[in-house]
């Protein structure tokens, strides 16, 4: 009975660190530090389930996938950012105006 008391008080704080994540998710690094800390939790428990432990693995599970997803979700926010910004003319070393003497 101590096993299942410990392994329902994993799950609800992976629960409660998700609903945490949910605000954050107006952006790519937010929403894939929630999905990622969720399939890490159920991966994490299937895992500790075969060792004995679900819910030490579901904890792991979810930290390893919520730094995953935070870092592909980031990466992708950085490049949407690169493509939304204007491209401007390109500088050059030639200088069209006459130099002041």
């Amino acid at each position: 009975m101590p096993h299942e008391t410990a392994s329902s008080r994993s799950a609800l704080v992976v629960v409660i660190l998700l609903a945490g994540c949910l605000p954050s998710c107006a952006t790519k690094a937010g929403t894939g530090t929630a999905v990622g800390a969720g399939a890490g939790a159920g991966v994490g428990a299937i895992i500790g389930h075969q060792s004995g432990n679900k819910g030490k693995g579901a904890l792991i599970g979810a930290a390893v996938g919520a730094g995953a997803g935070y870092l592909i979700g980031k990466s992708q926010d950085d490049a949407d950012a690169d493509a939304a910004r204007p491209k401007g003319p390109e500088k050059t070393s030639k200088d069209p105006s006459p130099p002041i003497e």
